[in-house]
């Protein structure tokens, strides 16, 4: 049974801040092994990067923006949200987590889209990237100094960055342990450091073929 409903509904979004880091054999990585925990700190914060695809249709067409699309009828938008990062980056069985709902009216200019945004943590390295669907490119940038993105993404990650633990521990490489601290000036919870250390560990893959495929 169908229904119709005669008050106006937004449409369904999703979009995905994909931090990733690049530490094998990088000077900075050998810098950061023998620096105190402050200046171990500010190194892996300037190694941050963030996954941006270049829009191949209006709006913003040719902006650098953030993977993302509609929710498709009958998916969960955990469902959207790797599906579309699939489709615009090549990345496949990404974990990523819900971290906020952006539901501005006049945040598209196509029209009511409310967008529920992701993260996820992977190594560069495991990732070879592949543009393709409603994307013209895909690469990493640093995350602190992004390209001027499309719709209200600047926003999405700035609070991504806030996000991220202040006290949790992320894995950089096989031998080397590094606290962020101060990312975003916002200090979260232990639960929410243990879920990001968890989802970096999910998100160690090979990659195969363009395709993520886990070890």
């Amino acid at each position: 049974m169908s229904y119709t409903y005669e008050y106006p509904r937004p449409a369904l979004a999703v979009d995905c801040v994909v931090f990733g880091f690049d530490p094998g054999g990088r000077p900075a990585a050998s810098r950061a092994a023998h620096a105190s925990k402050r200046a171990a700190a500010q190194i892996a914060t300037r190694e941050l990067k963030v996954l941006l695809i270049q829009r191949a249709h209006a709006p913003f067409a040719g902006r650098w923006a953030l993977p993302g699309g509609f929710v498709e009828a009958g998916e969960t938008v955990e469902e959207a949200a790797r599906r579309e990062l699939a489709e615009e980056t090549g990345l496949r069985g990404v974990s990523v987590e819900q971290f906020h709902t952006f539901s501005d009216p006049r945040r598209d200019p196509r029209g009511w889209v409310v967008s529920v945004a992701h993260y996820a943590l992977v190594r560069v390295g495991d990732c070879r990237l592949r543009a393709a669907s409603d994307a013209r490119k895909s690469a990493w940038f640093p995350a602190s100094k992004p390209p001027k993105l499309a719709f209200d993404h600047e926003r999405m990650l700035a609070l991504a960055l806030e996000r991220l633990p202040s006290e949790g521990v992320v894995k950089l490489s096989s031998y080397q342990v590094v606290r962020l601290s101060g990312l975003g000036g916002k200090t979260v919870g232990r639960g929410h450091s243990r879920s990001i250390g968890l989802q970096e560990r999910k998100n160690r893959h090979a990659c195969d073929g363009g395709h993520l495929t886990r070890k």
